[in-house]
């Protein structure tokens, strides 16, 4: 943590986004850029999940929410 605290001037990142792109540097190069992509496409889904009307329309956001939470572990973007 206090790595994290020391580098923050020069990465811009938190201790636990520090944590998260040390644990990220394992993956492969499109494995990390899949991850930057859900990273920005989950809290979208999400909302559009919370915002959903109708049955229909919810069931769809559940299973695109589902699916893009599923793809992020299976990546090990965590």
């Amino acid at each position: 943590e206090q790595i994290a605290n020391a580098v923050r001037p020069l990465t811009g990142l938190n201790p636990s986004q520090f944590d998260q792109a040390g644990r990220r540097m394992q993956l492969s190069a499109p494995a990390q850029q899949e991850c930057r992509k859900l990273d920005q496409s989950l809290p979208l889904a999400e909302q559009a999940e919370r915002q959903a009307q109708g049955q229909a329309a919810i069931q769809s956001a559940q299973l695109q929410v589902f699916s893009l939470r599923k793809r992020y572990r299976d990546l090990r973007c965590e």
